[in-house]
């Protein structure tokens, strides 16, 4: 008598707990966050710095031609490349803020930002100089590009090293 009453009780339970969960089912909720998707930061970066590498060209010397911004190069070509650089800078920075990071790639991603901003204050800064003939102006500008090559190379370096996304930012070596 004692076992049929111990299994009436657990069977009682069991329904109990049944029931409670069907009637809190609405109630719960379950999130599943997944993995961004690498394929999607690949392409906005593909399409990106196919073009700026393509516009960055320019800096890069050939034949005759010293590389717009080299000694030797004109200063008019000089502004002309990297205002074009720029534009393609601010462009890809603003793609890259409408899609997802993966988490593999967020420490690159923000070293990359850094470097992105970097080369446009130097861009800038030197395009000014060359404006105004301000050689302040002009120098700051070489110093920020400095420091924003080493932050190219750093954030490729952070990239696994079996996903990094192609090409490689200013793929010819040349950056402003």
């Amino acid at each position: 008598m004692r076992l049929v009453h111990i299994r009436r009780v657990r069977d009682v339970a069991m329904r109990v707990a049944v029931l409670a969960a069907l009637c809190l089912w609405p109630a719960c909720s379950v999130r599943v966050f997944a993995e961004p998707d690498t394929d999607a930061y690949r392409d906005v970066w593909k399409t990106h710095w196919t073009s700026i590498n393509r516009d960055a060209q320019g800096w890069v010397p050939s034949g005759l031609d010293p590389g717009a911004c080299n000694k030797g190069g004109s200063a008019n070509a000089c502004y002309d490349v990297s205002q074009r650089v720029v534009e393609g800078l601010q462009s890809l920075r603003a793609a890259l803020k409408t899609i997802s990071v993966p988490t593999s790639y967020e420490d690159a991603h923000l070293t990359l930002l850094r470097a992105v901003d970097l080369e446009i204050a130097g861009l800038q800064d030197r395009n000014e100089g060359i404006i105004r003939s301000d050689d302040v102006a002009f120098q700051r500008g070489v110093n920020e590009l400095a420091q924003a090559r080493d932050l190219f190379v750093r954030a490729w370096e952070q990239f696994p090293a079996t996903d990094k996304p192609e090409p490689p930012p200013f793929e010819a070596g040349f950056t402003g």
